[in-house]
């Protein structure tokens, strides 16, 4: 029997594949909790906190031990291990999760690889990697679950994470030569994240290693009005290097 938590998109816990994660939105929330804490204690105060912020119940503590009964007994349907997966402490709740069992783990393995890989120069493995890291997270992680503080932090973080991981992955496959093959990805994250300067300089750059050196100059010039028009800036010194390169092409 396959047991598998997925947090990168919405809360998942498969069992051969099939989704048998709580309904409930706070169980769900406590158990998105434990996992971003995965292999370490939480604090009960802690998840009381996390579910209710500043306005907790009266009933809040005995709640949270209800919460914790009902994601026990789901992992029992699974098997008497995968409860014994979640213990409780003096001062909390622990959920042991074997690391090829959560994408997360995964999610950070394959970025970490890919980010060694670039740094030493091998920028195919680097691309591979990341690119392997990029399809584990699909969507916003924890999506579609209430944040408190906590997740909300935790999820935040993740999304960087998934972003620099995109980053370092179109630099590699820059230096690999595939100009032309990242122009259609790079326009759709520009309209995705208008205000990316950075993106924006990768599609000029895109574009110009490609030979089209007046859809360079026009996408140089949509940037360089709408970082005016909208936040009143104009473009970095970095950004200015590409045009001045494109003009003396």
């Amino acid at each position: 029997m396959t047991i598998e938590y997925r947090v990168l998109g919405g809360l998942e816990l498969r069992v051969d594949g099939v989704d048998v994660a709580p309904s409930a939105p706070k169980v769900r929330q406590v158990l998105a909790l434990l996992l971003a804490r995965a292999g370490r204690v939480v604090p009960a105060d802690t998840i009381v906190r996390e579910v209710w912020d500043d306005r907790p119940p009266a009933s809040a503590a005995t709640t949270t031990q209800t919460y914790v009964y009902q994601l026990r007994r789901i992992l029992a349907r699974v098997s008497d291990r995968a409860a014994e997966d979640l213990s409780t402490h003096q001062n909390g709740y622990c959920l042991s999760v074997d690391p090829l069992a959560l994408d997360e783990r995964t999610f950070r393995d394959a970025v970490a690889r890919g980010r060694a890989a670039f740094g030493a120069g091998r920028y195919r493995e680097a691309s591979t990697a990341l690119r392997q890291a990029e399809l584990l997270c699909p969507g916003a992680p924890y999506e579609g679950l209430d944040h408190g503080p906590l997740l909300q932090a935790h999820a935040l973080e993740l999304a960087e994470v998934r972003a620099h991981a995109v980053e370092v992955r179109i630099e590699s496959d820059m230096l690999l030569g595939r100009h032309r093959e990242l122009i259609g990805e790079l326009r759709l994250l520009v309209a995705e994240h208008p205000f990316d300067e950075w993106l924006h300089g990768r599609l000029v750059q895109a574009l110009g290693k490609s030979g089209r050196r007046s859809e360079a100059l026009q996408a140089y010039q949509a940037m360089r009005t709408l970082l005016d028009t909208e936040l009143g800036l104009r473009p970095s010194a970095e950004s200015r290097r590409l045009h001045a390169e494109l003009l003396n092409a």
